[in-house]
């Protein structure tokens, strides 16, 4: 049995939570909501501009956040990533060590530590400037070779991999210890830009991993290829795309002009989701909250007697009630007859 059961390979960064007034924020220029990659320059002096308040201090990173999490439901776990030797250094050094994790010696000297300012508005919302800095510089030969030789998974964050020089040459060392000591390999893609920009690096370091399942003459003769998750721009063309059918439809089964709003299509991008989860759900969205309404129109006026010749569709803002409209209803029709 192999001392730790998880292995953690990213970046080191201390979330530093910061509650200010609307009146301070809008002071800052940010835009709401956001989270911006800043260079150390600009984090410190956000740092010094509200050096008196009260900052909560939490150690985390992406990989290093699912490691915390492992540890406290009981897990062993280790991580590997650098951090400085300011005060935000030794305090992500010391919360590891009370947290139980095994984070070796991850301090390099004269360099400042990643951290992302999260400023918190009175609504709750979070806006965040992320300043990388020494975590970035995690290379080769910061890698352990004992940490992961004697863990069950090494996992490895996506982020990792924007740094070419340097992330990159700590994961293929990593995945080649592994790979050398029966170590399972786990991979999150952290972003959808990893897997835009830095496919070519993703496809390389799954192949091992690939290997330790299927034989090297069945790879061969497979083309592999990282889940890409639509842009906004691409599921809007979907979405134009189904709505252009049911128009087609309408037009050719029952003589009626239908019409959409650009609210429409944004709308039902929002409510279906993350890009990852692909088109599946816009379909059904269109199918079970847009065609429904369109029938109820279309028998209404039949059992009226009376001849649509064109509708309009929109979305429904969230939160509005009209006698007219049922409760599941999220698109609202302006209808003309003949």
């Amino acid at each position: 049995m192999k001392e730790f059961q998880l292995c953690g390979l990213g970046n080191a960064v201390v979330d530093i939570f910061l509650e200010i007034s609307d009146e301070e924020f809008a002071s800052l220029g940010f835009e709401r909501g956001g989270m911006q990659l800043v260079e150390h320059a600009h984090q410190k002096t956000l740092l010094e501009r509200y050096q008196k308040h009260e900052p909560k201090l939490v150690s985390g990173g992406s990989v290093a956040n699912s490691v915390i999490a492992f540890s406290q439901l009981g897990g062993q776990a280790s991580f590997i990533g650098c951090v400085g030797d300011d005060r935000y250094g030794l305090f992500y050094a010391s919360e590891f060590e009370e947290l139980g994790i095994d984070i070796g010696n991850p301090i390099i000297v004269n360099e400042a530590t990643g951290t992302c300012v999260c400023l918190i508005t009175p609504d709750a919302e979070r806006t965040m400037r992320t300043c990388l800095a020494v975590s970035s510089h995690l290379s080769a030969r910061h890698v352990d070779e004992t940490r992961i030789k004697n863990s069950d998974w090494l996992f490895i964050e996506g982020y990792v991999f924007a740094n070419p020089d340097t992330g990159q040459t700590a994961i293929r060392e990593a995945i080649r210890i592994a790979k050398a000591n029966g170590t399972k390999i786990a991979i999150t893609c952290s972003d959808a830009f990893v897997v835009h920009v830095f496919g070519d690096a993703l496809r390389e370091a799954l192949q091992p991993a690939l290997r330790q399942v299927f034989p090297a003459a069945f790879l061969g003769r497979l083309a592999v290829v990282p889940y890409r998750p639509l842009g906004e721009q691409a599921l809007g063309r979907i979405v134009s795309l189904h709505l252009d059918r049911v128009v087609h439809r309408m037009k050719k089964q029952h003589g009626i002009e239908l019409a959409y709003a650009p609210s429409l299509v944004a709308e039902i991008i929002e409510r279906c989701g993350s890009h990852e989860t692909g088109v599946r759900r816009l379909i059904a969205f269109i199918e079970q909250n847009l065609l429904p309404v369109l029938s109820r129109q279309w028998l209404n006026a039949l059992q009226e007697m009376r001849t649509i010749t064109r509708i309009s569709v929109e979305a429904k803002p969230r939160g509005t009630t009209r006698p007219d409209l049922q409760g599941g209803d999220v698109v609202i029709c302006h209808t003309e007859y003949a």
